[in-house]
């Protein structure tokens, strides 16, 4: 007998063995009675699963539950913090509008500051185009007055080499307090023309002129010139004369301007 033939023999001996234990099994299982619980095992087993059923059922909605409550407490603390932040934001919106409203007051005033400085600045130029028009003129008048300085110190320097002996002053010396006043260093100058025009008397007039009125004082001051020479004399001295022509100190004042202080007697026909 082959090897192969053994292994054959052995593997269906084997194959019976195994069907007659399983055959000796069930029959020895229909013969044992059942028992009750056996009966009721698929109905535990079935109420065990509903059981189960429901209790992952349970679970889950208190789970649902617990994740939406924590889900809602979020959604109502991030709605909070939105109104929150919406506060903040209009808060902040309306203190830039403030802000802006402010400025907008601050630009308006600063163009109307603009507009009266440039107004001031128009005024000012026309103001200086005036003032160097004037400082020129002044220039003008400053030179003329050098001159008629230069030619008073002339005059005053020839005025000077005369002696005084070569005035004569007889008959006005009761004056001379009051011509030293007004004319200082020539008054025996101003004496001497007071003798020759009225001989040292205030009341006195001259002859009838061409446009028939009369000089008269003690400088014979014509009348119709008097007005404006006493208005001279009272802005150059600072105070008031009489406008009385025959007054005796306004006469004098009034000359005293008029001929420089004694050094310009082309006014009168006579001279020291």
């Amino acid at each position: 007998m082959t090897v192969d033939k053994k292994l054959d023999q052995e593997k269906l001996r084997a194959q019976a063995d195994a069907a007659a234990r399983k055959r000796y099994r069930q029959h020895k299982r229909s013969r044992r009675p059942k028992r009750t619980i056996d009966r009721y095992k698929p109905i535990i087993r079935a109420v065990a699963a509903v059981l189960a059923f429901v209790a992952l059922l349970a679970i889950s909605r208190c789970s649902g539950a617990a994740e939406g409550h924590r889900e809602a407490e979020s959604a109502i603390r991030d709605k909070l913090a939105a109104e929150t932040r919406l506060g903040a934001m209009e808060d902040e919106r309306n203190a830039w509008e403030t802000s802006a409203t402010i400025l907008a007051g601050d630009i308006e005033k600063l163009e109307s500051d603009v507009a009266s400085l440039t107004e001031a600045l128009e005024r000012w130029e026309s103001k200086a185009l005036e003032a160097s028009g004037t400082i020129a003129a002044q220039k003008i008048e400053i030179e003329s007055l050098k001159a008629r300085i230069k030619q008073q110190s002339n005059n005053e320097v020839k005025s000077s080499t005369v002696s005084k002996a070569s005035y004569d002053t007889s008959g006005v010396e009761r004056w001379r307090a009051l011509v030293q006043k007004y004319f200082g260093a020539n008054t025996d100058a101003a004496l001497s023309v007071m003798r020759k025009e009225s001989g040292g008397n205030p009341r006195i007039q001259g002859p009838v002129l061409e446009s028939g009125v009369r000089c008269a004082g003690l400088f014979q001051q014509h009348p119709d010139y008097w007005p404006k020479r006493i208005a001279r004399a009272e802005k150059k001295y600072g105070r008031t004369f009489s406008h009385d022509i025959f007054d005796p100190e306004a006469n004098i004042a009034a000359s005293a301007v008029l001929s420089s202080g004694g050094t310009d007697w082309s006014h009168w026909s006579v001279k020291p």
